[in-house]
């Protein structure tokens, strides 16, 4: 996991994303501006907490009192599902307190990243990527 994890998204999404933001901000009446800041906070947030940087477990603990910290985002790209369904929050850690999805580990540089099932090379490819909405997950054995 690094930076460009928080850019990486499927066509697909994006696309549905986008057309249901298109749609609904005019029915909703926000302006521009508040997208635009909106847009920002959230980019250099995401930015922030999927990036590579080892900060000091104290620095670390504090952050995710009030925001997503890298160790923090970090769990939610485990291979295991119950860390995978957890720490969802892009900005503001609450959120995942709030709902219940907060999850601690004490050895985050030991997490394993992935999804249980896509981890083979074929689904690694640019074709893999690209059909792995549409393809069969296939269970790999000790995960």
């Amino acid at each position: 996991m690094d930076v460009t994890t928080a850019t990486r998204f499927h066509l697909g999404e994006i696309t549905v994303s986008t057309i249901v933001r298109l749609g609904i901000i005019p029915l909703v009446g926000i302006p521009l501006r508040v997208i635009v800041v909106y847009e920002l906070v959230l980019l250099v947030s995401t930015q922030f907490h999927h990036s590579n940087i080892a900060l000091p477990s104290g620095i670390d603990r504090i952050l995710r009192l009030v925001i997503v910290s890298p160790n923090m985002h970090r769990v939610h790209h485990s291979i295991k599902r119950v860390e995978t369904d957890s720490n969802y929050s892009s900005v503001l850690s609450i959120w995942d307190r709030l709902f219940r999805s907060y999850r601690e580990r004490p050895d985050y540089r030991e997490i394993r990243f992935g999804v249980e099932g896509y981890c083979a090379d074929r689904s690694q490819s640019v074709k893999g990527l690209f059909l792995t909405p549409i393809t069969p997950r296939v269970r790999s054995a000790g995960v």
